[in-house]
């Protein structure tokens, strides 16, 4: 089981994310991107997700694609372990930085 709420200006996500619950935690990101758009920047926390896999990764990888392309810098804090691990493996720790604003000089 999964969820996503917003509240205090992030995104939480709780429960599992993966092959099983990436399509109805996309669906319900972007049923929540439609109601309430996203300006300057998203937090997305990750503290309570239970379990992740390779699918799980793969959305918060399309997550801040879309981000970067919608320029609304995008952080994903509080991974647990596992996840860390994943993402350190692929080689993907910018995900777990914090957004950088363009240089506009």
């Amino acid at each position: 089981m999964s969820e996503l709420a917003a509240t205090n200006g992030a995104v939480n996500i709780r429960g599992e994310i993966t092959f099983a619950t990436a399509r109805k935690l996309y669906d319900a990101m972007q049923k929540l991107a439609a109601r309430e758009p996203f300006t300057g920047s998203m937090r997305v926390d990750l503290a309570a997700v239970t379990k992740t896999d390779s699918a799980g990764l793969a959305l918060l990888i399309h997550w801040s694609n879309r981000a970067t392309v919608a320029a609304v810098p995008i952080m994903f804090t509080n991974p647990p372990p596992q996840l860390r691990r994943m993402i350190k493996i692929a080689g993907l720790e910018a995900l777990l930085s914090p957004p950088t604003k363009p240089d506009l000089a």
